[in-house]
C-alpha cells in the first residue's frame, strides 16, 4: 500500500505565513484547480497512467478530483503486483481530511492498494483490474478487444476519466481504440473524427455519447464504463475491414485465376 499526502494551509487569525506555508502554495495552486475545474466529475483529471512492468504496476503523476478537493501524485509510483491467483482491483481510498501541525495545515491523505473485494466503497475509486494467474506475465494492453476477459491485462476500463460533461471512458484506451480503427478499418467521416480526437486526449462524456448514439443509436448518458466498453467494441466489430495495404496508398486488387 502506498500512502500520499496532500497538505493545504490554514488561514486563520494568528497562523503564520512562513517559509514552508508559501512554498506549499507555490507548488499546489488548489485554487486555479478549482476555478479550472470547478464543473468537473470526480475522476482522474490528468496524469495517473498505469502501467505494468517486471511485475509491478506504475502508475504515473497526476491529478485525481474527488469530493471538490483535488489530490496530487507528484511523481511516479511503483506498486507490486499480487503473485497469487485471484481477480485484483487497484483502488485509491480517500481519508478525511484533518488538522495537522497544531492547525497549521489541513492534511488531505489518500491510499493506494490492491484489493480482492470487487466492489468499491463510497470513498474508494477503481484504477486497474487484474486478473492474475500466477506463472503468466502481467502485460500492457494493445488490442482494444478482448481486455475485460484476459488474464494477466492491465485493465483501466472502470477508471474514470473526469470532464465537464460526467465521467468518461479512460483515455488510454480510447487512444488504443482510435488506433487499431485507424490502422484496420475502414472509417466513415464519423470515425475520423472521433478517432483523431482520441488520440489527441481529450474526448469529454459529451462527444462520446454522441458517437455512440450516431453510430449505433444507443442512447448511453447513464451507461457505465463497462456498458460504454461493450458499445465501442459493437462499433468496432460492425466496421469492415481496412482494404488498404499496411505502409501504402495502394488498394489492393481483387484477383481470380481461371484454370
Amino acid at each position: 500500500m502506498v500512502t500520499i499526502e496532500n497538505r493545504i494551509p490554514i488561514f486563520r487569525r494568528g497562523n503564520i505565513l512562513d517559509k514552508e506555508v508559501l512554498d506549499n502554495m507555490k507548488e499546489t495552486p488548489y485554487e486555479y484547480y478549482s476555478l479550472s475545474y470547478n464543473e468537473y466529475s470526480n475522476g482522474v483529471i490528468c496524469g495517473i497512467e498505469t502501467y505494468a512492468e517486471d511485475e509491478f504496476l506504475y502508475i504515473t503523476a497526476g491529478i485525481i478530483k474527488y469530493n471538490n478537493f483535488y489530490y496530487k501524485i507528484k511523481e511516479k509510483l511503483k506498486i507490486e503486483i499480487p503473485i497469487e491467483d485471484g481477480d485484483y482491483i487497484l483502488k485509491v481510498k480517500f481519508l478525511p481530511p484533518v488538522e495537522v501541525e497544531k492547525g497549521k495545515y489541513e492534511k488531505y491523505s489518500i491510499e493506494i492498494f490492491f484489493s480482492i473485494d470487487g466492489k468499491c466503497q463510497n470513498n474508494e475509486m477503481e484504477l486497474v483490474r487484474i486478473k492474475r494467474r500466477e506463472g503468466a506475465e502481467i502485460r500492457n494492453p494493445s488490442a482494444f478487444v478482448g481486455i475485460d476477459k484476459e488474464y494477466n491485462i492491465v485493465n483501466e476500463i472502470h477508471k474514470f476519466k473526469s470532464t465537464a460533461s460526467g465521467v468518461s471512458f479512460p483515455s488510454k484506451l480510447l487512444k488504443i481504440y482510435a488506433g487499431r480503427i485507424f490502422d484496420e478499418k475502414e472509417m466513415e467521416s464519423l470515425d475520423e473524427v472521433f478517432c483523431s480526437t482520441a488520440l489527441n486526449g481529450s474526448v469529454s462524456r459529451e462527444l462520446l455519447n454522441a458517437y455512440i448514439k450516431r453510430r449505433i443509436r444507443e442512447e448511453c448518458h447513464q451507461a457505465d464504463n463497462q456498458k460504454i466498453y461493450e458499445y465501442l467494441k459493437q462499433i468496432y466489430n460492425s466496421m469492415k475491414g481496412n482494404r488498404f495495404v499496411r505502409g501504402s496508398n495502394v488498394k489492393k486488387k481483387n484477383l481470380m485465376m481461371v484454370e
